[in-house]
């Protein structure tokens, strides 16, 4: 627990100052000279442009070193130490005086829920079963030529794996795999903690504070956000976070202006190299370079170019590299011609399975991987909601609840202010692109939350409210947060975690010889785990490398 808690304020310091940066550039390019957003905020943009960063860095260089650590390391620390520090210290020092005891406590309280959580040994099957694998890789190696033959998984190449291996903080010998989950999961916890104090200085509350406290519960109630997220190497929920801040900056008056579109903007490229599903937020982007280019503001367009090719160019590479496409598993656009290429209907068929999967849970074979994604609506939809639990089942009623009523208040809707619109419509592309793709609730909470969230705030009145009744529901999270903390002290906890996270179990594995190099195999049946890498479930049957090296790559028999 405690090396955690030291990585997530290291981290937090770092991304927290190339969040100044990014948006004191933004503000000079724009002209815009308005006071810093929220602490939270300023972090996922300095996120943002270290994991740009990384995934360059990625493309000529392990990041398992301390090497790469400096590269994002030393511009952080000249910075605070000579631009503003005093005015960005006083802002946070003024933040955290304001802070009230009930607000502190169910910091505290949450705290000590994720720092239990996360120093527990990992058992999510897609963390054990990849996602440890594909960071370790990148620690190790720079990008590896095809890659994706030892197994077709690794050939997934969203940014968050090349942010989570520079983050890892291997060269100090940590074994941990949930550092950078902690932190912006803590990150995401103080924007709230942040929200409800507020309520409780505000002279008067009203009935739309209280949906602070139920953001936070539903976060905690459904499995796949916040618990996942802690306990695992996932990224699911880390790009939902990223659309929620999308539609925080969007309907939010206080930021206005140009920048708003420019941080709208870099969340949004950030969000789809995090994970895939979330592509419909490009949206915002292209209305970002419409907008700027209809008011002439070339300079600004220009910057939303230079954003996109840092951003997008090093997971496109990485896809390239590791798989032969532009983005894997999608043969969508097939224009790359390598000879360390993956086969076209292997490829195919991984995209499918996610369908599947995310239908109905079928295994990996391809009769069931075909049967699920040929079946009808009306055949796979009941499975598909008997498969969800109570929590996400809960979501999806309010959804329709909240959709449907917003049909009802539709010429209110359209009269009202044009983001909120555009912020509607994005939501409403995006539910549609995750139910045709991959109906997973965890793929889709960012819109699905994210609807609910903005036709609650636009058509629920501002009725006031006791401040009894919002530090009661604010007793009743922290309670029901301390009864699972406690739970997990009981059933998930060892001395052991006090120092440092328990990470991956340690599995027996063998050695095997590929060619001129040797290639490490779980047993039969087994997950990846915490295996060294070079790592194959493969026989060498079916690949052979390119070279000589591990780095010169591999390809299909």
């Amino acid at each position: 627990m405690l090396l955690i808690l030291l990585a997530c304020i290291y981290i937090t310091i770092i991304c927290f100052a190339w969040g100044v940066f990014v948006y004191r550039l933004m503000a000079v390019t724009s002209k815009n000279a308005e006071a810093f957003p929220h602490f939270s905020i300023l972090c996922l943009l300095g996120f943002a442009a270290i994991s740009a960063i990384a995934g360059i860095l990625s493309l000529f260089m392990p990041l398992g070193g301390w090497q790469a650590q400096l590269i994002v390391l030393l511009p952080s620390v000249i910075f605070l130490l000579r631009t503003h520090r005093k005015i960005i210290i006083e802002k946070i020092r003024i933040e955290l005086i304001l802070l009230r005891p009930p607000a502190l406590i169910l910091f505290f309280v949450c705290l000590v829920m994720l720092l239990v959580m996360s120093s527990w040994k990992i058992v999510h099957p897609d963390t054990l079963g990849y996602q440890a694998q594909s960071i370790q890789w990148i620690e190790k190696y720079k990008v590896i030529p095809g890659i994706v033959h030892l197994h077709p998984r690794f050939g997934y190449q969203g940014l968050w794996f090349t942010s989570c291996a520079l983050f890892s903080l291997k060269f100090l010998g940590s074994n941990a795999t949930t550092f950078l989950n902690t932190t912006i999961l803590l990150w995401y916890i103080l924007f709230i903690v942040f929200k409800i104090n507020k309520s409780i200085l505000q002279k008067e509350n009203y009935l739309k504070e209280i949906f602070w406290i139920l953001l936070l519960a539903i976060s905690f109630w459904s499995y796949t956000q916040v618990r996942l997220t802690a306990t695992s190497a996932s990224p699911d929920f880390i790009a939902n976070l990223f659309i929620w801040a999308i539609i925080y900056l969007l309907t939010d008056k206080k930021v206005s202006g140009k920048i708003k579109w420019l941080l709208i903007s870099l969340l949004s490229l950030t969000a789809i190299t995090i994970k895939l599903s979330a592509l419909p937020v490009i949206i915002f982007f292209i209305i970002a370079a419409i907008l700027f280019l209809k008011e002439k503001e070339i300079r600004l367009f220009m910057l939303l170019v230079v954003m996109a090719v840092i951003t997008l160019l090093p997971f496109v590479a990485r896809n390239v590299i590791s798989s032969g496409y532009i983005v894997f598993p999608t043969t969508a656009v097939d224009i790359v011609n390598a000879d360390w290429k993956y086969n076209t209907q292997l490829t195919n068929l991984e995209n499918d399975y996610i369908k599947a999967y995310a239908r109905t849970e079928t295994d990996r074979s391809k009769e069931a991987i075909e049967s699920s994604v040929n079946m009808k609506l009306s055949k796979w939809l009941p499975a598909w909601w008997a498969n969800r639990s109570l929590a996400d089942k809960t979501i999806l009623i309010v959804f329709a609840l909240t959709f449907f009523t917003s049909l009802l208040w539709f010429k209110k809707i359209i009269s009202t202010d044009l983001n909120i619109k555009i912020a509607l419509m994005i939501m409403l592309v995006g539910i549609i692109f995750w139910f045709i793709n991959a109906p997973d609730p965890r793929f889709g909470f960012g819109f699905l939350i994210g609807f609910i969230a903005i036709v609650s705030n636009f058509l629920i009145p501002a009725t006031r409210l006791k401040k009894l009744v919002l530090l009661f529901s604010l007793a009743a999270a922290v309670i029901a947060i301390s009864v699972y903390s406690a739970y997990r002290f009981n059933h998930f906890f060892k001395g052991d975690q006090w120092l440092q996270p328990l990470g991956i179990e340690k599995i027996n594995y063998k050695t095997i010889k590929c060619g001129e190099i040797k290639i490490n195999q779980p047993p039969a049946n087994f997950p990846f785990g915490n295996i060294p890498v070079p790592c194959t479930d493969d026989s060498c049957e079916h690949f052979i490398l390119r070279g000589l090296k591990i780095t010169d790559g591999f390809r299909a028999k």
